[in-house]
Order: C-alpha cells, then structure tokens, then sequence
C-alpha cells in the first residue's frame, strides 16, 4: 500500500511506501521526524519525488536540446564544404553544451541535497552515491529496464540509500496521463510498469524487514545489505 499525505500526525505503520513531494522536505516539523524514523527503522520506504517541471532541469534541458540542434545544423554547414564559418561556431555551442550540462549536474546535487540534510536531521545515515546499478531491483522487478524511463526526452534521475527513494522526473505526471504533456502510450505504460517495480520494492524491502525482526527482535538489528535484497526479491 501507499500513503501519499502529510507525514505528520499518522500511523506510518500500515503503509509499504509512503510518498513525499521534494518541496515539502525541508518543512517537515521536528514532531514528524521520530515517526519517520521509526518508519523508515521498521522497513517503511520513503519515496521522495521531484517533479522535473518545478525545477530548473525542465529550462536546461530544453536549452541543451536547442543548443545541440545548432550543432547538428553547423555539422552540416560544415560537411557541405565551409568549414573555416562553422569551426568557430562549433566552438562556442560545444563550450554552451559543457556549461549547460555542468548546470544540470549542479541542479541535481541541489535537488539530492535536501534529502541529504533531512537524513542528517533524522540521525539516518545515507549510505554511498544512492546510484542504481543494472541488478538493483528497482530495476528488474517485476519488470525490467535497462535504464529509468525518458518522458518527454528528459531522463529520469533516481537514487536510492537504504529506504529513502528520490527521483527527478515526469513520472507523477505520466502516471496520473497529464494530457498536456501529449504522452504517447507506450510512455505512460513504461511509466507505470516502473511505478510497479517501486511498489514492489517498497512491499519486498518492508516484508524482508519484518522477517528479520521476527529471527532477531532486536529494534536495532540493521536491515539486510542491498545484494542480500537482489538475491532474495524474487524468492
């Protein structure tokens, strides 16, 4: 199940998932935050969503598309024999791609650094870059992709430490078929397929918990390592 509302005054208990907006992070009150804990301690999964539309990754990009456009055009401009006009050119759009997508890079760090300081306010340690390998269930179960889906040619950023999830996308949007972003249905269902494997991952990680308390009933036994939970997702 998945609970999808303020996180203060509730029984966390009964949900695998509980779903967060990225702007509202830094506002959770001090009295949410040991139920969280407690949550997040007994299994629960925290998913943290940026929706890549209230962010400055939505502009970039569609800069960065534009700018590679004009490259494409120079190339041309280039292979039908005027190389010395376009060379110059071709400099100054190269140099505006790398300086666009060091901004999309320091956007993202931005975005991860809210999570970061709510983990510190939680006393929940973030454990490595929170990057999915190719075997991290989020991947493979119950369906698989080879990467996070792209809506819109914008990517999808997704990080994982332990039970906190953050992504940067169009997925709320996908899900819920905003139709002014003209998805086509192939998107929407690769949307949802992935929206599943995050349900799944919260219900498996919270079950594995919840067996492991019952073998070692001390509220502090660490859970299970992340290659614990890939040999064991599909069992």
């Amino acid at each position: 199940t998945i609970h999808r509302v303020s996180l203060e005054g509730i029984d966390h208990h009964p949900y695998d998932l509980i779903y967060c907006a990225h702007g509202h992070v830094p506002y959770l009150s001090s009295a949410a935050l040991p139920r969280l804990k407690n949550y997040l301690d007994t299994g629960g999964l925290l998913c943290i969503q940026a929706d890549m539309a209230s962010t400055r990754l939505e502009v970039l990009y569609t800069v960065r598309k534009e700018l590679l456009m004009a490259l494409a055009d120079l190339e041309d401009i280039s292979s039908q024999g005027s190389p010395e006009r376009s060379l110059a050119a071709k400099k100054q759009a190269t140099a505006e791609v790398e300086a666009i997508e060091a901004e999309i890079a320091t956007s993202v760090q931005t975005i991860c650094q809210a999570v970061f300081d709510l983990a510190h306010r939680l006393n929940y340690p973030l454990v490595g870059d929170g990057g999915l390998a190719p075997d991290h269930p989020l991947l493979n179960y119950p369906f698989l992709f080879g990467q996070l889906p792209t809506i819109k040619i914008q990517p999808t950023y997704g990080f994982c430490w332990g039970n906190i999830v953050l992504f940067i996308s169009h997925l709320p949007q996908a899900w819920r078929a905003e139709p002014s972003l003209e998805l086509s249905r192939n998107t929407i269902r690769t949307a949802q397929e992935f929206g599943i494997n995050l349900l799944h991952f919260g219900w498996r990680r919270r079950q594995l918990r919840q067996l492991q308390q019952s073998q070692h009933p001390d509220p502090v036994t660490p859970l299970a390592p992340s290659g614990s939970l890939t040999q064991q997702v599909t069992q």
